[in-house]
């Protein structure tokens, strides 16, 4: 282990060199404003993480989960309105992510939602029914060594299995394998904490997996920087800036996703800047150029989304005005509680030229 810090900490001392040599980007033009098209109706308890369960049969019937930090959980229909509310035991959840076709030990398969206990030391895995609703399938209580802050989830494309990331603001990052259990449950085998040494303010919340090429993205939130590190167990991280992403003193990452076109090419990673209240697009390109940059007004055009303490996009097709998928945010900015926006890509792709 302590070969594998001083190898990742070495490596990080020459990227800190490289980037002060080359200025790394940092591109403050915003280049458009897009509006929301559906506004979800608040929900007690705040809102952080969110994720998009995809009803592939069916995809005007998919839905939003949403993370409740002192709470739960929240599942909204595309049009906005609450469908179940889920209250945690103790504490809430920080984020939610999302995963299709998990194999239990009969040989059905299950999609599921997943994530860590904020305020907590443990874990929740939820399956997702046919019609978008939340089950407990967690087979026993699992303690984290970390206190959870934010996670996502890992399917990698080379082995087939399931992993669970959870962030944390140590600035650790602990991994876990998500494995079948008795009963149609799903139980949770501590892997590793990959051991990075971050210059500065360590925590780190957003993260999100590319789970083609067996990447890891997550944001070291107050020094408002993106990594990428190997997400596969069993390998060196290799971990590399992506961008030092301030755009106005004071901003954070608050958010990271991944858009793939259904057509093909690299894609594209999504970052949200707190602070500055803007959005900034990546090309998944290798040196990750910047693409843009814009905010966005909310569906009831009574101002900008503010806050937005996270993200996610789909690049599927779910219908209708969402023929090319859709990003989704946290907005702050409204009276009478917490709720999320929801966003056309065609819109942002138009706007932004994407």
């Amino acid at each position: 282990m302590r070969t594998a810090r001083s190898g990742v900490y070495g490596g990080f001392l020459a990227l800190t060199v490289l980037c002060s040599v080359v200025s790394c980007r940092s591109m403050e033009v915003v280049r458009g404003r897009v509006s929301a098209s559906v506004g979800t109706e608040p929900v007690k308890g705040g809102a952080d993480g969110v994720a998009v369960w995809m009803d592939r049969g069916n995809p005007g019937r998919s839905v939003v989960i949403g993370a409740r930090p002192s709470k739960g959980l929240a599942v909204f229909s595309l049009d906005g309105k609450t469908l179940q509310v889920v209250d945690f035991p103790k504490g809430g959840a920080g984020e939610v992510d999302v995963r299709y076709g998990f194999p239990l030990g009969d040989g059905t398969k299950i999609d599921i939602a997943a994530g860590g206990v904020k305020y907590g030391r443990s874990l929740y895995v939820y399956a997702i029914s046919s019609d978008g609703r939340l089950r407990n399938v967690l087979a026993e209580p699992v303690r984290t060594r970390v206190k959870p802050y934010g996670s996502c989830l890992y399917h990698s494309a080379a082995t087939g299995k399931y992993y669970l990331f959870i962030t944390s603001k140590s600035g650790r990052i602990e991994q876990y394998e998500l494995l079948p259990a008795d009963g149609g449950k799903v139980g949770a085998k501590f892997l590793r904490i990959i051991p990075f040494e971050l210059k500065g303010d360590p925590v780190v919340e957003a993260c999100v997996c590319d789970d083609e090429k067996g990447v890891l993205y997550f944001s070291q939130e107050n020094e408002c920087r993106i990594w990428r590190c190997r997400a596969e167990p069993g390998t060196e991280p290799g971990l590399r800036l992506v961008d030092n992403a301030r755009i106005a003193p004071g901003d954070n990452v608050e958010g990271l996703a991944i858009y793939k076109p259904e057509g093909g090419g690299d894609g594209y990673l999504v970052a949200s800047i707190q602070g500055s209240w803007k959005y900034k697009v990546y090309g998944l390109g290798g040196s990750y150029p910047l693409l843009a940059v814009f905010d966005i007004e909310t569906a009831d055009g009574k101002g900008l989304v503010q806050s937005h303490d996270c993200i996610e996009t789909v690049s599927e097709s779910l219908g209708g005005e969402y023929a090319s998928g859709l990003l989704v945010t946290q907005n702050a900015n409204h009276k009478g509680g917490y709720h999320y926006q929801i966003v056309p890509w065609s819109v942002i792709a138009e706007k932004l030229d994407l």
